[in-house]
């Protein structure tokens, strides 16, 4: 297939999961990549789109992070963009975002989880502004509860806050 978006060097595969386009010269698509080559490694990817090719998004890693995905993204303009994810580490695990402001990636302070719960994922985020962002995933905790649910978090164009979701 010609004109698909690039994996970084060195990687074996990889997989899109999210994609948001706010003109049709400007197309942000995120998931993750697959490395066989160095201890089956993975990481976040990034790709943009200019209206006619595809390149890598030099999106920051995680220093902490031995494994992170992408999984949502949403750009409610060309200045500005919202991914989601989440990454594990020797600790356990957390959700991740980073931002656009049209010239350069950003990681922004990860969400927070819940009280009593260590872990967690983003799997989607929506943005009509660059100002508000409502993100959603879920939690748990590896604990002896074992506790699970849902999560949901809201961007006030600075931080994250946890928002109260819907019962079940």
């Amino acid at each position: 297939i010609a004109n698909t978006p690039p994996l970084p060097t060195g990687t074996s595969g990889g997989s899109l999961s999210g994609v948001s386009c706010p003109s049709d010269g400007f197309c942000v698509a995120v998931g993750d990549y697959y490395s066989q080559t160095s201890g089956g490694s993975s990481g976040e990817l990034a790709d943009t789109w200019n209206g006619s090719s595809w390149s890598i998004a030099n999106i920051p890693p995680l220093p902490t992070a031995t494994t992170s995905f992408l999984s949502g993204v949403s750009c409610p303009s060309v200045g500005f963009c919202m991914v989601v994810g989440n990454y594990y580490n020797s600790s356990g695990g957390g959700m991740l975002a980073d931002t656009w402001n049209g010239s350069a990636w950003s990681a922004v302070a990860a969400p927070a989880f819940p009280t009593g719960t260590n872990s967690g994922s983003l799997n989607e985020v929506s943005c009509p502004s660059a100002s508000f962002c409502m993100a959603v995933g879920n939690y748990y905790s590896q604990t002896a509860s074992g506790s699970s649910g849902e999560i949901a978090d809201t961007w006030n164009g600075s931080s994250w806050s946890i928002a109260n979701t819907p019962p079940l």
